[in-house]
């Protein structure tokens, strides 16, 4: 057998190196050979990064896409009804005695200037672009306004009650 020094400091280099490693990934060899994979995969993943991040940049482009336009389809829808709905709550409310009375149903974009998301000017929100309030003239003369401010106890409970009949029977018709 022939001593070579060099060869030894180097084997014993590689056993120290793989005592370090053993006790810092699990104590046995495998845990080792598996943090490894574990690295190299993540190392994959991490050089596709900008594979992933344009990915996900088109993934968020066509989700606000969608978004956008389903959220102009309710606005229009909501445009579309909201004059039938103030004046069937109208009707209703001369049936429970306030004759007089005149409701109107306000759909208004939300205001978008704040950097969120917007759509055609207007915020969007979980609910869509829109802010629904129902205005209220409860006397003759009197301009509309917000439901919520304007009506005394006994209006907002006859308000609500039309509001319910005409929402249910509305229910019942689909």
């Amino acid at each position: 057998i022939q001593a070579d020094p060099h060869r030894l400091a180097e084997v014993e280099e590689r056993l120290d190196a793989l005592k370090r490693l053993t006790r810092r990934y699990g104590g046995d060899l495998e845990a080792v050979v598996r943090h490894g994979e574990r690295a190299e995969q993540e190392l994959l993943e991490l050089e596709d990064l900008e594979g992933a991040v344009e990915d996900a940049s088109s993934r968020a482009t066509e989700a606000l896409s969608r978004a956008s336009a389903i959220a102009h389809e309710l606005s229009v829808c909501r445009r579309d009804h909201a004059a039938r709905l103030g004046a069937a709550i109208t009707e209703e409310l001369a049936s429970l005695g306030m004759g007089d009375a005149r409701v109107r149903v306000s759909v208004a974009p939300i205001d978008g200037s704040g950097g969120e998301v917007a759509v055609e000017g207007a915020r969007l929100t979980a609910s869509g672009i829109d802010r629904v309030e129902f205005l209220i003239a409860p006397n003759r003369g009197e301009d509309p306004r917000p439901l919520r401010q304007v009506a005394s106890g006994g209006e907002l409970s006859r308000s609500l009650l039309a509001m319910k009949r005409v929402l249910a029977e509305r229910v019942n018709q689909s």
